[in-house]
């Protein structure tokens, strides 16, 4: 009973993180980030049961909790493609690359020697530099304009940023939209530096980057 018990506060506990990691509040991001690590922390011996993941091999936690929210960031991308702005107020991405982030901090290179470990890492690795550029490509509609926190609709759909939310005004999108791309700009960057610092082996084509 306690053990089922224990799994339920995870579990409550993972997905109000995942929320923290969704919100379009930017002081929730650290403590999404920050409780992410601490669930690792715990070391919960069900969490790949917790998180419904494939239960047919062992995952490392961290390789499990990484690709979680991977998965939710892939949703995140998908909506950014469609509408930014829209992505701006309901997936900003940064809040789930912080929570990567945090996670790549507490590699360590030396604790995955096995081949099967770090192919399942150089797989992930290469997802996430392919969907970083993608990321950065996308928010550089904003961070390289010269005014973006001056933009307004009209501006918007120069660029091919819809806004279909008759209720909001330029000044609101504009402050949305200065938000999100460039603290998610801000956490690729970090990204890109920690994959810098984790060891050649974990990257699938080192040629290619």
């Amino acid at each position: 009973v306690a053990s089922n018990y224990d799994d339920l506060r995870i579990r409550t506990l993972f997905d109000r993180i995942l929320k923290l990691l969704s919100s379009t509040q930017p002081p929730e991001t650290p403590s999404g980030s920050s409780l992410v690590q601490y669930v690792v922390q715990i070391n919960n011996k069900n969490l790949q049961q917790i998180i419904n993941y494939d239960n047919q091999q062992s995952y490392d936690q961290i390789y499990l909790l990484i690709n979680h929210i991977t998965k939710r960031l892939d949703n995140e991308v998908e909506q950014a493609k469609i509408n930014l702005f829209q992505a701006a107020k309901n997936g900003p991405m940064y809040g789930c690359l912080s929570g990567i982030n945090a996670l790549l901090t507490i590699i360590h290179d030396n604790k995955y020697e096995n081949e099967q470990e770090i192919n399942r890492w150089k797989i992930i690795f290469d997802h996430l530099i392919n969907l970083y550029l993608e990321i950065a490509s996308l928010t550089s509609l904003i961070v390289s304009s010269s005014s973006p926190e001056g933009m307004m609709r009209m501006e918007l759909t120069k660029i091919g940023i819809k806004d279909n939310n008759e209720n909001s005004n330029g000044q609101i999108t504009s402050q949305m939209l200065l938000v999100c791309c460039w603290r998610t700009s801000k956490e690729i960057s970090l990204l890109f530096s920690r994959l810098g610092q984790i060891r050649i082996k974990y990257i699938l084509n080192e040629n290619q980057y």
